[in-house]
């Protein structure tokens, strides 16, 4: 009763602004726009998944938690994966690791550079 007011499915025009602001005015060639912008739209679509399924299929529990919470852990594996590929071609990242982290199969974690 306490959410009785509160609109369902709002989010989606959140998104598209946000996704469609970031997309004409970003720098598209920045790795960490795309990284937000990926996280953003995952989760976007994780709750846009929990609200159809509330709204239109009239399934009062919506998308079951763990299942959501599954989706989110998929979303943030991808985004870690897409950080720590990033951090590979960036010293300002890979020098600080690279001197406490120890050699995997004779090479460094991160690439390095030369300075």
């Amino acid at each position: 009763m306490s959410k009785s007011g509160t609109p369902t499915m709002g989010g989606i025009l959140i998104l598209i602004a946000m996704v469609g602001s970031t997309l004409l005015w970003a720098d598209l060639t920045n790795r960490y726009v795309w990284l937000v912008l990926i996280a953003t739209v995952g989760f976007g679509a994780i709750g846009f998944m929990d609200d159809y399924l509330k709204c239109i299929r009239k399934n009062t529990k919506g998308l079951l938690p763990r299942y959501k919470f599954s989706l989110q852990i998929l979303v943030a594996l991808i985004i870690a994966l897409g950080v720590y590929r990033s951090a590979a071609y960036s010293p300002i990242l890979s020098v600080p690791f690279s001197r406490i982290s120890p050699p995997i199969w004779g090479r460094s974690t991160f690439r390095s550079r030369s300075w």
